[in-house]
């Protein structure tokens, strides 16, 4: 439910296309599988999303 707010008001068709969503997605799944620690992995995956909304 939580991924589907998030993605919902993306722009697919401009900018960079969701591709921060995405990856910030990605990272909380990957450190989710890696640690199985729900607050680990929110707190990651926020993190690397912010990163990479700042160099993107």
């Amino acid at each position: 439910m939580l991924v589907v707010y998030c993605v919902k008001d993306v722009a697919w068709l401009s900018g960079t296309h969701g591709l921060p969503e995405l990856l910030g997605i990605a990272a909380t799944i990957l450190i989710h599988l890696w640690r199985r620690n729900m607050l680990w992995s929110i707190a990651g995956g926020t993190l690397f999303y912010i990163i990479i909304i700042r160099l993107i």
